[in-house]
């Protein structure tokens, strides 16, 4: 039973991490290189949702993968899981009332802020990545 929660927390992390690589290292900056600011937005503003649900889907999975097996490694994710929860249904729709205001310094600051988080959840993600590499 634990090799089978290994395998799924290792999956949901492995595509966790690398779905947050991929999107910040290759999809925003093609969106926003390629389309033109309005539609550049709108796009992003489209993906994000999906963006979020994904990782924490995936976040939570892993963490529940985990619990019998790394209790500390599952609690980090139960909190990446959680901080996604956040992002998607109170950061990033405060993010947007604010850019459709034109209050931009708010809008930065904000923005500034998700940036930080996301980066703050995949070095969470990858430790424990590193953390389950040495455990199994």
């Amino acid at each position: 039973m634990h090799r089978a929660g290994a395998i799924v927390a290792l999956l949901a992390l492995a595509a966790l991490a690398g779905g947050m690589t991929f999107f910040g290292a290759v999809v925003a900056p093609l969106v926003f290189r390629t389309l033109e600011p309005p539609n550049s937005g709108r796009f992003i503003r489209a993906i994000f949702p999906h963006y979020y649900r994904f990782g924490f889907v995936a976040a939570a999975l892993a963490a529940l993968s985990l619990v019998p097996i790394a209790p500390w490694c599952a609690a980090v994710l139960a909190l990446v899981a959680l901080t996604t929860l956040w992002l998607w249904l109170s950061l990033m729709p405060r993010i947007n009332r604010l850019r459709d205001v034109g209050e931009e310094r708010a809008f930065a600051r904000a923005h500034r802020l998700s940036v930080l988080v996301n980066q703050a959840e995949l070095l969470a993600v990858l430790a424990v990545l590193v953390r389950l590499g040495f455990l199994l």
